[in-house]
């Protein structure tokens, strides 16, 4: 403690003694760089990988917001089904490489909704139900909630199909001889 009336103990004098003349020592044998060199070929390299690292993600974010709007206008042109697919498969590419897992686990979510959208339900289930074991096993609660809402969302398109998967049905329906009720369209 300090003799100085109202003066508090300085971080100095919580440390050990020994570990004062370590830094004593090495200071005294000119140990410690006085002058520090800028390895610049290292230093452009971190800066490449950096500018590398921000652009992937900017591209992700991008593709995010593309790739929803296509998943949502998916649901009434069919056309617009594989755009999701090759968007999905884009992300899926930038996330390994960001070598982000919980980025890996969504985009093969992503791609399993169009796998719905497409009418392959199975599939759409098996990644699904893939990648919420991995998430649950692994503890990962936000990729638990997206799986647990994509496969809401299959068990939905399944069952009541999209606006743009009921002309299909019906006209599949309708060479069939059958009635294109609402259980028709149910798939």
């Amino acid at each position: 403690m300090s003799d100085k009336p109202g003066c508090s103990r300085s971080e100095n004098e919580d440390q050990k003694p020994e570990d004062l003349q370590i830094v004593r020592k090495f200071y005294r044998q000119n140990l410690l760089p006085k002058t520090i060199e800028i390895n610049r070929w290292w230093e452009t390299r971190i800066l490449t990988l950096f500018k590398k690292q921000l652009e992937m993600e900017s591209v992700m974010w991008n593709l995010s917001t593309l790739g929803g709007a296509y998943s949502a206008y998916a649901d009434y042109d069919l056309n617009s089904v594989h755009v999701v697919e090759g968007i999905s498969r884009k992300q899926l590419k930038i996330a390994s490489e960001l070598g982000d897992e919980n980025l890996t686990a969504r985009c093969h979510l992503y791609l399993a909704l169009s796998k719905a959208q497409k009418g392959e339900f199975e599939e759409a289930k098996k990644m699904t139900g893939a990648i919420y074991l991995w998430a649950k096993f692994s503890n990962r609660q936000l990729v638990i909630r997206c799986a647990q809402g994509v496969w809401a969302k299959i068990v939905a398109i399944e069952k009541i199909g999209t606006p743009a998967q009921k002309p299909a049905i019906s006209q599949k329906n309708g060479k069939n001889g059958k009635t294109t009720s609402q259980k028709a369209i149910c798939l």
